[in-house]
């Protein structure tokens, strides 16, 4: 009996080693899903907070201009100011703190610039009587959208024929006491503002933020791709409507 004990034991030694090792390799493969999985809760949380940090963020850049541009738009009815260098110093005064803004300026019904508050007089270029974002702003106010309260207008990311800077354009109506168009009060967007404020809160270098339009355009995008400002990326629809849905987003 005990030369077979002993040959028992000699065979089940490796059979035991193996089988430790096997527990081993096991619990370190939990121990690797375990810490994936809560890496990636973390870094899906951590998403979460700094997406919820630069929409508020947006919301807040955005309001701050329509603040100014809705009094301005009252100003300029109700006192129907038409000295344009009255009306270039007011801008300028307005325009003291809206580090989101490259200016305010002020454009009749036919886009002439009335006034800016960068320079006085206003330079040519100044006209935007043939850009589209000013047509469509004149036909919000002529037909008003239910997408658009309070006609507050936001344009398409585009080159300024000024300084050729990126920029887009936000803008509110100027109307007369009996309701009539006559021009609007605009802002330029610093396009280059909200990629700093993206760059600040990146998450890590492969990170990438977009701010995009809803009409599907890139409005600002950290890392700069300047040639992607204004264009339209089809997959925003999809993401749109799948979150419409309740469903989770194309991949």
């Amino acid at each position: 009996a005990a030369p077979a004990r002993e040959h028992w034991t000699r065979r089940s030694v490796p059979w035991l080693g193996a089988l430790f090792i096997v527990v081993i390799v096991a619990l370190a493969a939990i121990d690797i899903v375990r810490g994936y999985r809560a890496s990636t809760a973390d870094t899906v949380r951590e998403l979460e907070t700094r997406t919820r940090v630069i929409v508020e963020q947006t919301a807040r850049s955005l309001q701050a201009i329509d603040v100014v541009m809705r009094h301005l738009a009252r100003q300029v009815h109700l006192d129907g100011a038409t000295d344009p260098e009255a009306l270039h110093r007011q801008l300028r005064e307005q325009a003291i703190g809206l580090v989101q803004t490259d200016g305010l300026v002020v454009h009749d019904a036919q886009g002439r610039a009335v006034a800016t508050s960068w320079m006085h007089p206003p330079p040519p270029a100044a006209n935007i009587s043939d850009r589209e974002f000013f047509r469509e702003a004149r036909d919000l106010f002529n037909e008003p959208r239910e997408d658009s309260p309070g006609q507050l207008y936001v344009g398409t990311t585009l080159r300024s024929r000024i300084d050729g800077q990126w920029f887009f354009p936000v803008g509110r109506h100027i109307e007369s006491g009996t309701g009539q168009f006559l021009g609007t009060v605009g802002a330029r967007g610093r396009v280059d503002y909200f990629q700093q404020f993206y760059r600040d809160a990146q998450l890590e270098p492969g990170t990438q933020t977009s701010l995009m339009h809803r009409n599907g355009t890139l409005l600002a995008r950290y890392p700069t791709v300047d040639e992607a400002h204004g264009k339209r990326f089809p997959l925003f629809d999809e993401l749109v409507a799948a979150l419409a849905a309740g469903q989770p987003p194309p991949t």
